[in-house]
């Protein structure tokens, strides 16, 4: 079919060129008669989809029919009805089927004439194939997406940071990580305060480094989520060159390593604690030989010297003495069944306490105590209510420190003992401290929780109360720690698991 403008005043000149135009171009030409229903399509746009000139009838019917695929008929017809009667633009990606009865992506694009009543009377319009386009398209967006997932299932996103613009760019990850909604323009400083305060030191730290002498970094650090959680993340950066080798930016990853974190510390903690049982043990073990075998061999001996001796004087004396180390190894006896309580009740269920009322039973078992001393107990346990422990072995620690801190209270002043609890790194902590006479920790340090080891000379002193109160504590997984100095008082500091 040769092309002929509608036109009568058209003339050889202008056929030719637009003939010429149509041919030079990569798209396929078509030209719709609306008012007869005629069609032309160029040689190009039969071309494009396989076949000679002419092998298919150029007609609506066949466009909608036979090339369009069904499920972008609808499309079609509604933006073509717009363009025609609201003069809306017509442009759409459609898929054709070629003549080997595959699919491909086009994009057609059209333009119609109106006569002067603003009746559609005309519409030219092209194809151009956009098939490797629209799969590349396709493409990038299915990895897109395969990343996207995959930092989501991994908890790992992507950072950049821009040193001219001061400006952080994050993946979606990473603001999920952070709490946030995505977008948004984030500052290295804002960046930064998402850090804990013991973490924000040692990131500015590394930023610094990379930026001034290219170090690379991978750090686990701290971060106060937007809505103010506390986890563990892992971030590594390396710093951006230019061609000139200047550094001008830095980039990595960001990944929430929470759950492996919290599972890295457990597993810490239980191998303290089982390192801690074996210590009680062995400890424990050597108690029972040395103190034992001690009051053995002492009556063993005054029952000799009782077999040798006629004096009934020197008899009554021996007896004395034996009534003495009876009643010592029946204290080491109870002493050592006490201790064995608590290990053979280690593997008890936790339960959650509060310590307001365990501060409660203390006060009222130790009433005539702090009456009768005049002490003043100030106790704050407002910022970390609860803690997860045995109720017999709270009991027995508050009531053993309180008690160690009235008996070791400094003459001529008033004995002041505070209780606080507070969380430190997402743990319980509770602090005992007093004004008491203090304890010479460079002297008495290594035995300060040993069994029968006591320092002030005092008579009531039995030295098991400490190490109960150590037993007690590292039974429930935490551990304890003494800050003194003599005549300042003591603190002691026990961090629950």
């Amino acid at each position: 079919m040769t092309y002929v403008m509608n036109s009568p005043k058209s003339s050889h000149t202008a056929t030719e060129t637009l003939a010429l135009l149509i041919q030079g171009i990569n798209a396929g030409v078509w030209d719709w008669d609306i008012r007869s229903g005629q069609e032309w399509w160029s040689n190009r746009f039969y071309e494009l989809l396989g076949y000679d000139d002419l092998e298919l009838e150029a007609s609506n019917e066949n466009f909608l029919n036979v090339l369009l695929h069904p499920d972008d008929r609808e499309r079609v017809i509604e933006i073509t009805k717009l363009h025609l009667r609201k003069q809306l633009p017509y442009r759409i990606n459609i898929r054709l089927k070629n003549k080997e009865g595959r699919y491909q992506w086009f994009e057609t694009a059209g333009q119609a004439k109106f006569d002067d009543l603003g009746e559609p009377i005309r519409m030219i319009g092209s194809v151009v194939n956009i098939d490797q386009k629209i799969r590349n398209l396709n493409e990038l967006e299915r990895s897109k997406r395969f990343l996207e997932e995959t930092e989501r299932m991994a908890k790992v996103g992507g950072w950049d940071f821009n040193l001219g613009s001061d400006e952080v760019r994050w993946s979606k990850t990473v603001y999920d990580i952070h709490e946030l909604p995505h977008g948004g323009n984030i500052r290295i400083e804002e960046a930064i305060q998402y850090y804990t305060e013991e973490s924000r030191q040692v990131i500015r730290e590394k930023l610094t480094l990379a930026l001034e002498f290219r170090i690379p970094f991978d750090l686990e650090l701290q971060l106060l989520t937007a809505r103010n959680n506390r986890i563990w993340v892992r971030v590594a950066g390396k710093p951006i060159l230019n061609p000139e080798g200047k550094v001008v930016g830095l980039m990595g990853t960001f990944q929430d390593i929470n759950e492996q974190k919290k599972r890295e510390i457990q597993l810490e903690d239980s191998l303290r604690v089982i390192s801690c049982q074996n210590n009680r043990m062995l400890d424990f073990a050597h108690i029972v030989s040395h103190n034992l075998r001690s009051h053995t061999s002492n009556l063993q001996m005054m029952l000799e010297v009782m077999k040798i001796t006629d004096s009934s004087e020197d008899r009554a004396a021996i007896i004395n003495h034996i009534d003495q180390i009876s009643e010592e190894l029946n204290q080491t006896i109870v002493h050592l069944n006490q201790v064995l309580f608590v290990q053979n009740n280690i593997d008890q269920h936790k339960q959650v306490l509060n310590l307001a009322d365990y501060i409660k039973v203390t006060e009222k078992a130790l009433q005539k105590e702090i009456e009768e001393h005049d002490v003043l107990l100030v106790h704050d346990a407002h910022e970390c209510p609860e803690v997860e422990g045995h109720p017999k072995y709270l009991e027995s620690i508050l009531i053993n420190l309180v008690s160690n801190a009235i008996r070791y209270r400094q003459p001529g002043r008033a004995p002041i003992i505070t209780l606080r609890s507070f969380l430190e790194h997402n743990k319980p902590v509770l602090l005992v401290s007093d004004n008491g006479s203090g304890i010479d920790l460079s002297r008495y340090a290594s035995d300060l929780f040993g069994m029968y080891k006591t320092f002030h000379g005092n008579p009531e002193a039995r030295g098991i109360g400490l190490y109960l109160t150590r037993n007690q504590v590292e039974a429930m997984g935490g551990k304890i720690e003494v800050s003194s100095e003599p005549g300042l008082g003591s603190t002691f500091k026990i961090t629950f698991l």
